[in-house]
């Protein structure tokens, strides 16, 4: 997906202020400047405040979070004031001199009322406009038609009124008590305008519909301000002729600031003229034709800019070396003279700049056929122009969305500016619309600017031609034809004679090479007899792409290698290209520009489903009995099932090296998270030169006091010490313990213990805790062992502990446990990674004979989320389900599982018994705990994610309970959030509490 938009900054204006301070002056002239010139940055300002509400999908309970918003409600209040200043500073001036002028007498204060009341009405547009298309289209386009509305509306028609008002004398045409019908009329004439623009904007029936609320609603809004403002007024006498060169100005600025800045610019355009037409025609049945006349010109001029732009072109005239115009005002229309110079100077003297100038020219449709000129022209020119076509689309202003988006149909198919420009490049117009009406009109700019264009042909072209089919098959997600890809190949070979085309043709001989053969070992064998000539990744052009095609490569000589050994080492060998596999597309979204992504991530998607293939074939031996099931449900795992824990048992190595002061760790997890397993698999990672004591409480038996429990901890060390012993080093006794201070008899122990461990480190792990935690509330075990275990950790560094439970040590709130706070390291304990995940059920032992596919793979990881216990009784789950319908009821099935296997196993109630023990046990933490209603907030969120204030309505808890209550289940890893949304972390956790409801 593209970027936002470029993150450009005009000349005078030091970034994007997070957010609007009404009392900065400085922050009321980037509002009028966002709004006329720069819509972009105002879209930019509210997706920086929050993206979730921009991307929000239309509704008034969103419009509503936005007042609950610092930024936001800045800005409304910033609408009203800039409103009400303009109107002021400059409708007096205007109302002195027409009231000079006519040799009329003038009101000031009826000019400060008329001020208001044109302010007034920008805020009530701005409230109407927000309402209807946030509700109606999007939240984005209701926040921007609305705030633009409202700042052009409310501007002019502050300074208009502040000047008709102002002039008390008579005005006949819009005078109450000669024409009571006066109000009526100019509030549906209004109305009217506002609903031709809005049915244009948006387009069929929902246009129609939203254009027929919008103009009544403003036919409502100006005919209550009217009746209010002019019934007492005794007349009002101004030229008529006067009054429509101010309505044109004030219909004119509006639209065409309303339309640029909410839909395409073309499409604002065209709708702006149309509007424009539509109100002349509306005020001529309201006074004379004449004033309808004048006043439709005067706006369509405005809709046309041509005020701005003839300020633009002295501008430029005075001042050809500045920066030209295009880089502030991105909604130029006319062509400003030396732009195309102006274009060709920057990216001559700073490539990369220039780059950057000329996407932001490109995204202007009116001015498109300026970049494609000057873009063609320099690669026309230079003397490697496939290394500058590959920096363009490298670029970051290239993959920006042409047009910023508002929409969630814009989000999707609004293209980047990149895929734009390689359509201009050889002379193809590109759809940058979302709806029938503006892409007839971007058309029809683009037919009109056709001859500004450089239409020359080259193999340049072609390429780039090639480059957008490659782009477009991206985005539209298409496979490459086999006629495609050798055209593509003929294409290539034109390119030798340019630098970095030779590569450009290796690389594509290579790609037709690996999609040559429908079955594996034929291709491996193609892929190794093909010698193929790929060049060095030193000074490529593209070396991402050589990387992928060179490990594709080396897939390839190991396939062929094994293909004559056994059926476990093809087994491993496919394995590893699986894996490969994977990585490689992975990383073509972040790596690989998107024209070649789409014939790697076809090159890759075709091996994928060959080493699927040839799995199954391996695979496909006849059964003569059972396959032994070698996932462990419950118990410790060890051996080739102890996966993803590589970055634990490191840190655990790094922290007791033999050089260091070693600490003592707290392993802390969801239940089932494999807190026992790295316990048992730390004897063969440490090795010899560490003892591992099991200290599990549960084998133990139940002690009855401390002294026990520390007799019971002194015969494991004592047991565990090889043979022979010295003679003076004797067993510890019970009645040492007992009779004596327990404390003293197991320091007398260590000291003994000290002289003969010969350099060997104690490492006492102590699983479940929580148990000792128990016997210490229960007085059984008193509660100053803690701080004693702690004096026994700092006196002697080869006396180590380690603990494995669910809580972490800021839950442990017991003033017992404090003295470990500053001794004990804590270590989480999370879920398997994906790739941990597919290691694991793929090739739980050397030769399991099973055999998944890989959407199969993915699914169990969905369905987990990784949690160990779960995924090892999948696995358990699945390979009995095979044996079941294989050997008992004797069904027909090859040794390769699917998602309609996997649907079978998860629907069935014998898998949630024998998941019980997880299920239950997490149900339990959560009905145990504080804080209360945690189960309660469960059952809620079966259905479907719910934000805050969604549980609250449910639950009718308030927020700050439900956030405490969320935080801890968040904490022990049984609830997600994402997007505002919280939602179970285990799919299958969902579906279990789901079950116990409707049970």
């Amino acid at each position: 997906m593209p970027q936002f938009s470029i993150n450009r900054q005009c000349f005078w204006s030091s970034g994007l202020p997070r957010c609007l301070n009404p009392l900065q002056g400085q922050h009321y002239l980037w509002l009028l400047y966002w709004v006329y010139f720069r819509p972009t940055r105002l879209k930019e300002y509210f997706y920086q405040i929050d993206p979730t509400i921009y991307k929000a999908e239309p509704g008034l309970q969103t419009i509503f979070r936005t007042t609950q918003l610092p930024s936001y409600r800045n800005l409304y209040c910033m609408i009203s004031v800039l409103s009400l200043c303009f109107g002021l500073g400059l409708g007096l001036p205007l109302l002195w001199l027409a009231g000079g002028h006519l040799h009329h007498s003038i009101s000031l204060g009826w000019g400060i009322g008329g001020a208001i009341a044109g302010s007034t009405i920008g805020t009530l547009l701005l409230i109407l406009f927000l309402g209807v298309f946030g509700t109606a289209v999007s939240v984005a386009r209701g926040l921007m038609t609305g705030t633009v509305v409202g700042v052009s509306s409310g501007i002019t028609n502050s300074i208009l009124f502040c000047v008709i008002i102002g002039i008390s004398q008579s005005f006949p045409w819009l005078n109450v008590e000669t024409q009571p019908g006066v109000i009526e009329t100019f509030a549906l004439s209004f109305g009217l305008a506002i609903g031709i623009m809005v049915g244009v904007t948006i387009g069929g029936l929902a246009g129609g519909i939203v254009g027929l609320v919008l103009g009544g609603t403003g036919s409502l809004i100006v005919g209550m301000v009217f009746s209010v403002l002019i019934v007492v007024l005794s007349a009002i006498d101004i030229a008529a002729e006067q009054t429509g060169v101010v309505f044109g100005f004030v219909f004119g600025f509006v639209v065409i600031a309303t339309g640029g800045a909410s839909v395409s610019l073309v499409k604002g355009v065209f709708s702006s003229v149309i509007v424009s037409g539509a109100m002349g025609i509306a005020v001529g049945f309201s006074s004379t034709p004449s004033v309808g006349l004048l006043t439709g010109a005067i706006a369509i001029c405005c809709s046309l800019r041509l005020p701005f732009y003839l300020i633009e072109l002295i501008w430029v005239g005075c001042c050809p070396q500045q920066r030209h115009l295009t880089e502030w005002d991105e909604l130029l229309i006319i062509y400003l003279p030396g732009l195309r110079r102006q274009l060709w100077q920057r990216i001559q003297q700073d490539f990369y700049s220039g780059i950057t100038q000329l996407c932001y020219v490109a995204c202007n449709p009116f001015q498109r056929w300026a970049a494609q000129s000057v873009l063609k022209r320099y690669l026309s020119q230079h003397p490697a122009p496939l290394h500058a076509l590959h920096h363009l689309l490298t670029h970051p202003a290239s993959n920006t969305y042409v047009f910023a988006p508002v929409s969630s149909e814009g989000w999707l198919h609004i293209p980047s500016i990149g895929h734009v420009l390689l359509g201009e490049l050889h002379n193809r117009w590109v759809n940058c619309a979302v709806d029938s009406s503006s892409r007839l009109f971007e058309c029809l700019v683009y037919q009109l600017t056709r001859c500004f264009r450089n239409n020359s042909q080259t193999p340049l072209t072609e390429w780039t031609r090639l480059l957008f089919q490659f782009q477009l098959a991206e985005v539209t997600k298409q496979r490459l034809s086999s006629l495609q890809l050798a055209e593509a190949q003929a294409i290539a070979a034109h390119l030798v004679p340019y630098p970095g085309g030779t590569e450009i043709c290796q690389v594509f001989d290579a790609i037709c090479v690996f999609l040559k053969s429908d079955r594996l070992a034929s291709l491996a064998e193609i892929v190794s007899k093909a010698r193929l000539s790929l060049p060095s990744l030193e000074n490529a052009l593209n070396p991402t792409v050589l990387e992928v095609l060179h490990q594709l490569q080396a897939i390839a000589l190991d396939l062929c290698m094994s293909g004559q050994t056994s059926r476990v080492n093809q087994q491993a060998a496919l394995l590893r290209a699986a894996n490969t596999l994977n990585l490689l597309e992975e990383g073509l979204d972040t790596h690989v520009i998107t024209p070649e992504r789409v014939v790697l991530r076809q090159v890759i998607h075709h091996w994928q489903h060959l080493v699927c293939d040839a799995s199954g074939e391996i695979g496909n031996a006849q059964l003569i009995q059972p396959i032994p099931n070698p996932y462990v449900i419950g118990n410790p795992v060890t051996g080739n099932l102890f996966v993803g824990r590589e970055d634990i048992m490191r840190r655990l190595e790094e922290l007791w090296s033999p050089s260091q002061q070693v600490p003592s760790v707290v392993l802390y997890g969801q239940r089932r998270m494999g807190k026992s397993s790295i316990l048992h698999n730390l004897r063969a990672t440490l090795g010899d030169w560490a003892v591992i004591i099991d200290f599990n409480l549960q084998v133990m038996g139940i002690v009855n006091n401390t002294h026990e429990l520390l007799y019971a901890l002194a015969i494991e060390m004592y047991d565990s010490l090889p043979t022979p012993l010295p003679a003076k080093f004797q067993e510890p006794q019970l009645t040492q313990f007992t009779q004596q201070n327990p404390y003293q008899s197991f320091l007398r122990f260590l000291k003994h213990l000290d002289s003969v461990r010969a350099g060997r480190r104690f490492i006492i792990t102590v699983d479940e805790f929580e148990l000792l935690e128990h016997l210490i509330e229960t007085n059984i075990v008193e509660r100053r062992l803690i701080a004693f275990w702690r004096g026994l950790i700092q006196t002697y560094p080869w006396f180590v502990m380690v603990f494995a439970g669910l809580h972490t040590l800021d839950e442990m709130r017991q003033d017992y446990w404090c003295p470990l706070f500053g001794s004990v390291t804590a270590i989480p304990v999370e879920p398997l990674s994906f790739l941990a995940v597919q290691q694991l059920i793929i090739q739980p032992s050397l030769d399991f004979e099973l055999k998944y596919d890989p959407a199969m793979v993915q699914q169990i990881f969905t369905l987990t989320n990784g949690q160990p216990y779960l995924v090892q009784l999948l696995g358990h789950t699945l390979v009995a389900y095979f044996n079941r319908i294989v050997f008992e009821q004797g069904v027909t099935h090859d040794k390769r599982l699917t998602l309609r296997d996997l649907d079978a196993v998860i629907s069935s109630s014998n898998f949630y018994r024998d998941g019980d023990a997880y299920f239950a046990g997490i149900w339990r933490q959560v009905e145990n705990s504080q804080p209360s209603y945690q189960s309660h907030i469960l059952r809620c969120l079966c259905d479907r994610p719910l934000s805050l204030s969604e549980l609250s309505d449910k639950t009718a808890l308030s927020i700050s309970t439900i956030q405490e209550i969320v935080s801890t289940l968040q904490k022990h890893g049984v609830i997600v959030e994402k997007d505002g949304r919280y939602a179970y972390a285990v799919e299958l956790m969902r579906r279990w509490v789901q079950c116990l409801s409707v049970d």
